[in-house]
């Protein structure tokens, strides 16, 4: 834009004289000038000369070109004003530009911890009246759970630790997986404080009548109680005594038994421990007691059980449930604490008394519940073994670890009811929050602090009233011509020539505008140089230095100043180089090459879930990230920018050059300086589509910055880096005595199957894994390790009986039914060892259901039942033999290869209707499989992540024995004894049919109630296949852990290639949305710069820049465009429009080229004209 310079500042440094001889002096007229309308409304200020270097430079259409006209300024920088300015690179202020690069990393998504302090949590139990059964009739099971967490690694149950019980919170599933729940909650804590007793004993020879044999008689006395209690020992003359032994006791008093010595509370109990040391000399013969049994060592402890019932902070961790860390609670500063009505201590001791009673063959070589405690306190004390006991600290230690475990996990069993109460808490997590980058309001800080400044500057120094009007149009330059003699006069016939000989031609004088002495035109007019308001000295010093060097910038064009060149020069041709090919293939190329390249980046961040892992400084990743796209997205912004100020400057002259142009598309049209939206819709109406491709190219680049600082983003995703472990050990498919002793794999099996518990390490579901270590220990404690490894999964092949191999027979018992089924099922070909002889072709199995009246007419039951089955009989006849059936002791050898071991019937019977069987009897040999299993383990812990847990690849099963070849494992003893005893009961489920045996139970009405009559019949016969194979391996896998394992020695163990995961590492990654978004902008981009470029006509169009006012005027002088008889007086303080209004150039077409002729005022010229010209540059 074209700025004013106020008629005072001309007065006061000019002295009030006129700068042209023979015209009337303005500087003493007023500054308001009145030429018809647009005089009254125009302040124009009169100017001091100007050098022609200013004249003819490309800043028109800046302020800084027209306002050195009026200020006269154009020889204090020799630069400034000799240099000719090319329009090449249109840019914005650096500091814009600096503030779009630099916003871009104003706001980031960055993991944040983020607490809400008042969440709404649901408390799915709470604390009640005592729930259980008499004392008496207790079961064991939280002594079985809690052997599963000591001696397998099971999570403690949903609600309780080793410390506490307590109420259990149901999980909104809408949590994100690394919630931290907190939320106080009331909770159980059980006390045990024990006191180091004296213990006084003596050996005698008989307890009791009941109980002959040696005793030893053992008296604790501590400051709260003394108390008496006697143990039996071995008999070296009768039994056969090991060297050394140690002697358990535990036994409890209550209130019924206070005395002197030992005063209890009616609600109070004590709990006594003893252990001690005794030495034999087995010596049947001679000697006296003394002499055979002594005592080495003994210890023992007075404890007083207790408990309280107070608010605690509980700490869940979700995505740790079912492991160790799961769940942490604590008491909460001094909250009162109360205590159950109904439920004493001395309740509290009963309860841990009879439930260690019901504890059955947990430690399979303990003869007595007193030695599975001490084994339990030994395994509690980092399984140190039974001598540490001795030691009366580690005793009472020991002894509070277990006694707190075990009654938090009995308050869970009989105290805490269910429940739906509102309980208030925190949930604190991780997830990506957009934060305010400092670095980032710094640097758009200076840069606004740069822009004030500048603004201030501007403000102050702006030059005033300088044209009457817009100059930017050809047809704004032609009115100001029209009025302008001396420049048009001196530019007449040099619209042919290249900038430098228009500058070189223009050098010998300055010029200024002026206002015509009647008022009317305002104009631009020539001066000479010894005319230049200038101190002499400078101005000679200035006139005597020579500014061009004629070989470097007159070139083939040095002419006298003031004279015009020949047409020779009419070969150069202007044709600024961002329209040349080499920028224009490099500003086309970039966003195709973007595009592939941020295809290519995507690919790469997907495959590898993000690009690069971030430090926990983000300043270089933010700078990489942010800065650097945006820098780079501008760069390509700018450079399509640069072509539409190019193809905006060309326009109206490739119009031109076309001949015949009416005004709107040529000499009135002017895209430069408009809105882009307003310039996209002139370029429609004038069809300039040139224009409109290289504006739309230019205004889509501007939204690049924007989308670009989505681009890149950092996400907490796992990261991943290779690393190995070691195979530690393998399973050896060989379990001998599988009928007596299973390690409590059925125990293990019900606790994860029945009651929800995790698996023991090393297993879940199904599969056994083996045993791996790390072989380089991670560093970080929330990693996860991924591995494929080789599980190991026992399956059954079945075959169904036939129906005709099935009998069935009822009889009625009086107060129920008995059915009774046989099964003869065939043998396969290579096991026809049935039969008492062991030659029979077939095998028999049968078993008595009981049968409950569960309606009110009939008498009717379901029943199953598991059966191990035998062929080829042990003894060396047949007495005794027995095909199926196994217990406890059981003398039957283990099955031959090949044999089928296992015998299941299903069904439903009706007393009284043996004709309608409904009975299934699968006959099933065991097989063992090889399944290769991606695994996710824990760190450092190697517990499998609950989370993700182990996915076996069924493509890849292949069987380590052959099929022919069954294995003979028993596991009918294990169901009978270690799933009943754990449970208490012949069904899970109240009122459930006591005629299904518990693999069955467990079955039907394990966690997943499985409807009965699914499975009846011969059409349901492969989901009865499915489900039994299902509760099968669930137990095998526990079994092949607990006796299979065959550790590796180091030679022999193999390194298996892994994955090191850290689910929380910070990665830096490509969002694919923002990435499609910049792709169709880039494309779109490419698509208008290539059809502007391709539309626009540059070749020989123009010999010179046309951005200076010299430019133009060099195109106009001689045109009839100039001459009065086209455009009247005062036009020039007319707007387009009211050129428009007025009618100055309707109805004529306009042209660019050379003229002869009419047009040409009988002499040749190139420039631009009325009508078409007679050829092009």
């Amino acid at each position: 834009m074209i700025s004013r310079f106020s008629y005072e500042e001309y007065r006061g440094s000019n002295n009030g004289e006129s700068s042209h001889p023979g015209h009337e002096s303005t500087a003493s007229r007023e500054s308001s000038i009145s030429a018809s309308s647009q005089l009254s409304t125009n302040r124009i200020g009169l100017a001091r000369p100007l050098s022609a270097a200013m004249i003819s430079s490309n800043d028109r259409f800046t302020s800084s070109g027209t306002s050195d006209l009026a200020k006269g300024n154009g020889l204090d920088s020799t630069e400034q004003i000799f240099i000719v300015k090319n329009p090449t690179v249109a840019t914005e202020p650096y500091s814009q530009n600096e503030k779009t690069i630099f916003s871009t990393g104003l706001l980031v998504l960055s993991p944040t911890s983020i607490t809400s302090p008042d969440a709404t949590l649901i408390a799915t139990t709470q604390f009640g009246p005592y729930i259980g059964p008499s004392t008496q009739d207790l079961i064991a099971t939280p002594w079985y759970t809690y052997y599963g967490i000591l001696e397998k690694g099971l999570g403690y149950p949903n609600g309780t630790s080793n410390l506490a019980a307590f109420q259990s919170l149901e999980l909104r599933s809408d949590r994100p997986r690394n919630a931290r729940i907190t939320a106080t909650v009331s909770a159980f804590f059980p006390r045990l404080d024990c006191e180091v007793a004296d213990v006084h004993y003596n050996l005698t020879n008989n307890v009791s009548a009941n109980a002959p044999g040696p005793a030893l008689g053992i008296v604790l006395d501590s400051a709260s109680c003394t108390t008496f209690n006697s143990k039996g020992l071995c008999d070296p003359k009768m039994q056969d005594c090991p060297s050394q032994a140690f002697i358990y006791d535990m036994y409890t008093l209550d209130g019924m038994f206070s005395n002197d010595d030992c005063q209890i509370a009616s609600d109070d109990a004590y709990i006594f421990f003893v252990i001690g040391e005794v030495r034999y000399q087995q010596n049947a013969s001679s000697g006296s007691l003394p002499s055979q049994v002594s005592i080495a060592n003994i210890s023992g402890l007075v404890c007083k059980p207790s408990y309280e019932i107070t608010a605690a902070q509980l700490v869940l961790n979700p995505a740790l449930a079912g492991t160790l860390d799961g769940a942490s609670i604590s008491r909460v500063g001094s909250s009162p604490s109360t205590m159950q009505p109904g439920f004493t201590n001395s309740n509290l001791t009963s309860v841990w008394y009879e439930t260690l009673s019901a504890v059955d063959a947990l430690y399979n070589n303990d003869t007595d519940v007193d030695e599975a405690l001490f084994h339990f306190m030994a395994d509690a004390n980092n399984h140190s073994g039974i001598e540490a006991l001795l030691d009366p600290s580690v005793q009472s230690a020991a002894a509070t670890a277990v006694f707190t475990a075990v009654m938090a996990q009995s308050a869970r069993e009989y105290l805490l009811a269910p429940a739906n109460t509102t309980l208030e808490g925190q949930v604190s997590y991780n997830e990506n929050r957009l934060h305010v980058r400092g670095l980032s309001v710094w640097l758009i800080v200076a840069g606004l602090v740069l822009l004030i400044c500048a603004a201030i500057v501007v403000l102050l120094h702006k030059p005033h009233d300088v044209v009457p009007r817009n100059p930017d149009s050809i047809a704004a330059m032609s009115t100001i011509l029209a009025s302008s003699d001396g420049i048009r006069n001196s530019l007449q016939s040099t619209g042919h020539l290249p900038d430098d000989a228009l500058q070189q031609h223009l050098s010998s004088s300055s010029y200024q505008t002026e206002l015509s002495p009647s008022r009317v035109s305002f104009m631009i007019e020539r001066q000479k140089a010894s005319n230049w308001p200038l101190p002499p000295s400078r101005l000679s010093k200035m006139m005597q230095t020579s500014i061009f060097s004629p070989t470097r910038n007159i070139k083939d064009h040095r002419v006298q100043s003031g004279s015009v060149p020949s047409d020779a020069s009419e070969s150069r041709r202007w044709r600024p180089f961002t329209v040349g090919l080499p920028f224009v293939l490099v500003t086309l190329a970039l966003p195709i090459v973007t595009i592939v390249i941020l295809e290519i980046i995507q690919q790469y961040s997907n495959k590898h879930n993000g690009l690069v892992n971030t430090p926990n400084a983000l300043n270089s990743a933010e700078v990489l990230s942010r800065y650097l796209p945006a820098a780079f997205m501008m760069t390509v912004s700018i450079m399509f920018n640069s072509v539409d100020f190019t193809v905006m400057t060309f326009a109206p002259y490739s119009a031109l050059a076309k001949g015949n142009s009416p005004a709107r598309r040529s000499i009135m049209s002017n895209s430069l300086g408009k809105l882009p939206v307003l310039g996209l819709i002139e370029a429609i109406i004038v069809r300039h589509w040139t224009v409109f491709f290289s504006t739309t190219a230019a205004v889509v680049g501007r939204f690049l910055t924007i989308i670009v600082s989505g681009l890149y983003i950092f996400n907490v995703t796992p990261g991943s880096s290779a690393t190995s472990i070691q195979q530690v050990d393998q399973f050896n498919l060989s379990w001998t005595n599988s009928v007596n002793n299973d390690s409590n794999a059925g125990t293990m099996y019900a606790l994860s199957k029945d009651f929800n518990l995790s698996y023991t390490k090393f297993t879940y579901d199904e599969l056994a894994l083996p045993i791996v270590q790390l072989s380089e220990q991670s560093e970080a404690a929330q990693d996860v390790l991924q591995v494929q490894l080789p599980a190991t999964r026992a399956t059954l092949n079945c075959t169904v009986v036939p129906s005709q191999g099935i009998t069935v027979s009822t009889s009625n018992l009086g107060s129920g039914g008995q059915a009774n089924v046989t099964i003869q099922a065939p043998l396969p070909a290579n096991c026809l060892l049935g039969g008492p002889g062991g030659n029979s072709p077939s095998i028999t199995f049968n078993n008595n259901f009981q049968m409950s009246l569960s309606r009110t007419a009939l008498i009717e039951s379901y029943g199953g039942i598991v059966l191990d089955l035998h062929v080829a009989p042990s003894f060396g006849d047949s007495l005794g033999f027995q095909s199926y059936g196994d217990g406890a002791g059981s003398s039957e050898a283990d099955n031959p290869p090949g044999c089928p071991s296992l015998g299941f019937i299903f069904g439903y019977f009706v007393l009284g209707d043996d004709s309608n069987i409904n009975a299934t009897a699968l006959v099933c040999s065991q097989l063992a499989e090889e399944v290769q299993t991606e695994t996710h383990f824990l760190l450092p812990s190697l517990d499998l992540d609950p989370s993700n847990p182990p996915i076996p690849d069924e493509s890849t099963v292949k069987y380590l024995t052959n099929q022919t070849d069954a294995l003979p494992y028993r596991i009918q003893a294990a169901f009978d004894s270690e799933v009943t005893a754990y449970n208490g009961t012949s069904a899970f489920q109240p009122g459930s049919p006591t005629a299904l045996d518990p693999f069955f139970q467990s079955l039907l009405y394990g966690q997943e109630y499985i409807d009965p009559t699914s499975l009846l019949g011969s059409s349901n016969a492969n989901r009865l296949i499915n489900e039994t194979n299902h509760i099968y391996r669930r137990y095998m896998a526990q079994a092949i852990s607990s006796n299979m394992r065959q550790i590796l020695s180091s030679a022999d163990r193999t390194t298996v290639d892994a994955i090191l995961i850290n689910p929380n590492k910070s990665r830096l990654a490509q969002d694919e949305t923002s990435k499609i978004v910049l792709q169709v902008l880039l494309a779109m981009m490419f698509v208008c710069g290539a059809a502007a470029y391709l539309l626009t006509d540059t070749k020989g169009v123009l010999p010179h820049s046309p951005t200076s006012i010299a430019g133009v005027a060099s195109l106009l002088a001689g045109s009839e465009l100039v001459d009065r008889h086209l455009v009247p007086k005062g036009s020039e303080w007319m707007s387009d429009k009211e050129l428009k209004r007025e009618g100055i150039f309707k109805g004529k077409l306009f042209g660019l080229g050379w003229w002869e002729g009419v047009e040409g005022k009988g002499g040749r010229r190139f420039g631009i004209g009325i009508g078409k010209a007679e050829r092009r540059m």
